[in-house]
């Protein structure tokens, strides 16, 4: 039995902001609960005492945010922990910075989480890990293997809440990783939560001395007693890796006594070590995952591990809507700096505030799956972000006239919409240009009563206004060259596209853009039981006014949600409205939404007229087609609904019809008796605080927020193609409506930049090479084919090469004053260029 090989890793989780917060304390109740940060940084002391005492000791820190916020602290230490690396007594698994939500942020942010690791690695280790981690990740992205794969991982452990027994993850671009599980054959420790000390409450100190009943820690070491000794269960199989450790526990110092005991009990060679080891007893599968070689290996039958705890797309909605904002503007500012680059100017590097962001972006943030002071800290660390992208580039839109920036590689027509709700129009802004406009006089409206409508003779946008006031249920009927939208005084019946028919009707009860209210008792993770009530509201909606602008017309509304305000004075509402632009082939739909309520979800929903369809969702770096599926009510589960990264919509060979969002990610797509029915969550308000309040840990009930009550603005677009979608614009024109156009404090000198000329993909990003020597231009295959795209070479390009995303490789190639890049579907591409 001695060939069997155990390694025993001593690792704990480390959630930078769930419980806790990260680098403030949560004072509640007269009780201190340190940060995460302190927790972490008892953890690591207490590791590197064990290091003294104990021959062969040997630790994991799960992440390089761990790390880097531990030497923040203790900056003297730095060379110790580089020995410890050195030495192979400390080891970290590639998490990237944090391990992100990599649903809910755009493909760079994925990878720049990756970029940031390894540069820790090359400074801390000498080479970036073979063995990825997604410990406790919500979902994983298709896009996902192609990524790791860039950054050398070999296998990838801990992909939770999916289960599965798959051997290789093949990705939309059929990258291929290995996850062969790591063997359950035992295990050590636990998840349980230090509580403040009930002698000092958690401050460590009792007037000005130290606490001498947890040494000034300011915790309660009491509940160590339920820490599980290393266990092994009597079939071991081949060997393996387990882990001894939890989400904050400090390390047992008796846990290499443990191991010897197992040893000579049960004469099984097992030692401390590193989840490194899974490459060595995986080396077979993992070699013939590299080749290639799928022989007698399980292969995944879906290029994601989605969906499972769809209720955190909704929670706390402004933390997706804040991910989506502040990735804009560190995506521009970086764009900017380039262009500042290649013009010979000083350039600022973005890496400390991207930090800020990847917490904003890690699980817990994102999914706001966090206590109320979790959640104002992550709000902050937004407020930071806005702040510095604003020191050089961006600013204010308050005046009446501002310079616009186009921040992405598309041509933008259609309006810009400033924060206090001013209108400007804005035409042909080529790509990363500038515009300087004038915001429109305020629009006229043409209203009455919210009982009655103003029904024009002829279209609101391009006839004359003979009006008159129609009875209640008239109807009413604005159009522009490509829309024609049918209402009445309880909202939207029929939306017509000129060329392509009917796009949305009323089907089964619902009607286009309806507002849905929906039961929904569940945590702040999931739904916990099927709804009980769905009430569509559009008995409870009246026509408001029309407003008509010089280029413009609205039809708005106002929903009354029909429940009592408790913390807001107020009416619990939606004031809404359905917009055409002329010249402009898409339907604007904006909201603002007083919300009071509890144990409720609120939907828009778009009922989409199209045959024989399937269902296509956005996800960072791609799109996938996705089947309905059965909802699961549990702590992990999914309702029905997907995350949709800018946009998804029905597609048929010859017509398409999508919905973009602007940070409301939460998606489903339902058969109806014609058609398809689409909603969008954007609120919910769950009250079981579920694993945010656990008495056997600590009683603390900071989480009221989580139901998060309070004024909340939405965004979308009703797009309509006349192709599949892989033949359409919809990626670029998704981008360009979650990405869009930012004030600035001035023009910048016109820079040439790299723009795609023929095939089916786009420029995602440019920025300054990490090692500041030229540019990165990055190129994603949008159309899911295989096939070569033709790129503008500027002329003052001197060299240009292809890289890989860590820019460690480069493959000179070929270019005159235009290059071919040869893609594969779907693949992410990395170009340097220098001057």
């Amino acid at each position: 039995m001695m060939g069997k090989k155990i390694k025993v890793v001593i690792e704990n989780h480390f959630d930078q902001i769930w419980r806790r917060c990260f680098k403030r304390d949560l004072v509640w109740n007269g009780q201190r609960f340190i940060s995460y940060a302190e927790i972490e940084r008892n953890y690591i002391n207490k590791n590197l005492e064990l290091c003294k005492s104990i021959p062969d000791y040997k630790f994991q820190i799960e992440t390089p945010c761990a790390v880097e916020t531990y030497i923040e602290f203790y900056p003297e230490k730095k060379e110790l922990l580089k020995k410890l690396y050195t030495d192979e007594i400390l080891k970290t698994t590639n998490t990237g910075y944090v391990i992100l939500d990599s649903n809910v942020v755009g493909a760079e942010a994925i990878i720049k989480n990756y970029l940031i690791a390894d540069a820790f690695f090359k400074e801390y280790v000498g080479e970036t890990p073979r063995i990825a981690n997604r410990c406790d990740a919500f979902g994983n992205s298709a896009q996902l293997p192609q990524i790791l794969r860039e950054f050398g991982a070999d296998y990838v452990m801990d992909i939770f809440y999916n289960p599965y027994d798959d051997d290789v993850w093949v990705g939309i671009d059929k990258s291929a990783v290995c996850v062969k599980q790591r063997l359950g054959i035992g295990g050590g420790g636990d998840y349980s939560k230090y509580p403040p000390c009930k002698k000092c409450n958690g401050f460590g100190k009792i007037g000005e001395e130290t606490c001498d009943a947890c040494s000034g820690l300011g915790f309660d070491r009491s509940t160590e007693k339920y820490w599980n000794k290393v266990k092994l269960n009597k079939n071991i199989g081949d060997g393996g890796a387990i882990r001894v450790g939890g989400e904050e526990f400090m390390p047992n110092p008796d846990t290499p006594t443990q191991i010897a005991k197992i040893r000579e009990e049960r004469g099984v060679d097992i030692s401390l070590g590193h989840w490194e080891y899974l490459l060595e007893f995986f080396k077979k599968e993992i070699e013939q995952v590299n080749q290639n070689d799928f022989t007698g290996l399980k292969v995944r039958n879906s290029p994601e591990f989605n969906p499972n705890t769809t209720g955190g797309y909704t929670t706390r909605i402004k933390t997706k809507q804040s991910l989506c904002d502040t990735e804009n503007k560190l995506l521009a500012c970086e764009t900017l700096e380039a262009m500042n680059y290649i013009k010979g100017v000083h350039t600022h590097s973005y890496d400390e505030i991207w930090r800020k962001f990847l917490l904003c972006g890690f699980h817990d943030s994102a999914m706001a799956t966090v206590v109320d002071q979790g959640y104002n800290e992550i709000m902050d660390m937004f407020s930071e972000i806005d702040d510095v992208a604003k020191e050089r580039y961006l600013c204010e839109d308050t005046s009446d006239t501002v310079c616009l920036f186009n921040p992405t590689s598309s041509v933008f027509n259609g309006i810009y919409k400033s924060t206090d709700e001013k209108i400007a129009i804005v035409k042909d802004l080529e790509p990363y240009s500038f515009s300087t406009v004038r915001f429109e006089a305020p629009p006229k409206r043409l209203d009455e009563t919210p009982q009655e409508l103003i029904v024009p003779a002829e279209s609101i946008l391009t006839g004359n206004l003979e009006e008159r006031v129609s009875e209640d249920g008239e109807v009413i009927r604005i159009e522009n060259e490509f829309f024609e939208v049918e209402a009445d005084n309880k909202g939207i019946r029929k939306i017509t596209h000129k060329q392509y028919g009917v796009i949305s009707e009323t089907t089964d009860g619902i009607r286009p853009c309806e507002w849905i209210l929906e039961s929904d008792f569940g945590s702040p993770w999931a739904r916990l039981a099927p709804p009980h009530s769905t009430l569509p509201l559009k008995n409870k909606t009246k026509f408001v006014c029309i407003e008509r602008g010089e280029h413009f017309a609205k039809l708005c509304y106002k929903t009354r949600i029909g429940f009592p305000c408790t913390n807001i004075p107020g009416d619990s509402c939606i004031e809404w409205s359905i917009m055409l632009m002329n010249g402009y082939p898409r339907i604007k739909l904006d909201a603002k939404v007083c919300w009071v309520t509890a144990d409720q979800r609120l939907m828009v929903s778009f009922p989409l007229s199209v045959d024989t369809s399937r269902d296509i969702y956005g996800i960072p770096g791609g799109w996938l087609e996705r089947k309905p599926y059965e909802p699961n009510y549990s702590h992990n589960g999914a309702d029905g609904d997907y995350p949709a990264f800018r946009y998804a919509g029905v597609e048929s060979d010859n017509k398409s019809i999508a919905v973009f969002n602007r940070g409301t990610p939460a998606y489903k797509i339902l058969p109806a008796s014609q058609g398809k029915i689409l909603h969008v969550s954007v609120l919910r308000s769950p009250t079981n605080p579920a694993y945010l309040h656990e008495p056997r840990c600590y009683t603390m009930t900071e989480y009221d927020g989580m139901r998060d009550e309070g004024m909340h603005s939405f965004d979308f677009e009703l797009a309509v193609y006349g192709s599949a979608f892989s033949k359409s614009s919809v990626v670029r024109d998704a981008e360009q409506f979650s990405r869009p156009l930012l004030c600035v404090k001035e023009p910048m000198m016109d820079v040439e930049l790299p723009v795609v000329k023929s095939g089916s993909a786009s420029v995602t990003h440019i920025k300054i090479a990490e090692d500041g020597e030229g540019i990165v231009v990055r190129v994603t295959e949008h159309g899911g084919v295989d096939g070569v795209a033709e790129i503008s070479v500027p002329s003052w390009v001197k060299n240009a090469c292809v890289t890989d995303m860590p820019e460690k490789n480069a493959f000179p190639i070929e270019f005159g004053k235009t290059l071919k890049l040869r893609l594969r579907a779907f693949e992410i591409a990395s170009l340097r260029l220098t001057k």
